[in-house]
């Protein structure tokens, strides 16, 4: 389960599942999704792929996410380093 944390002031977006089979090195994840747009007060859906590319050692996650919505342009279509660590279980 991958929890992201949005840029300032933008809102939380949805935990998404990723699954891969078990390996070491680079492993690519793809995830289609749906963004809403508020433009002017209009509010359209548009489709949107990321695409991550990570590196797992140990409970650490390195690699970038790029975030391609269609029709669009954006700042974040182009790869962003990401990181992130494992949240243990409390249960």
């Amino acid at each position: 389960m991958l929890k992201v944390e949005p840029p300032a002031g933008m809102p939380a977006r949805p935990i998404a599942r990723l699954a891969a089979q078990l390996g070491t090195g680079q492993v690519v994840f793809i995830q289609h999704s749906t963004a809403t747009i508020n433009t002017n007060g209009v509010k359209s859906e548009y489709p949107v792929t990321n695409t991550y590319t990570l590196d797992a050692a140990g409970d650490t996650l390195t690699g970038t996410v790029s975030r391609a919505i269609e029709g669009l342009e954006s700042p974040m279509s182009t790869p962003q380093p990401i990181t992130g660590k494992r949240v243990k279980s409390t249960g």
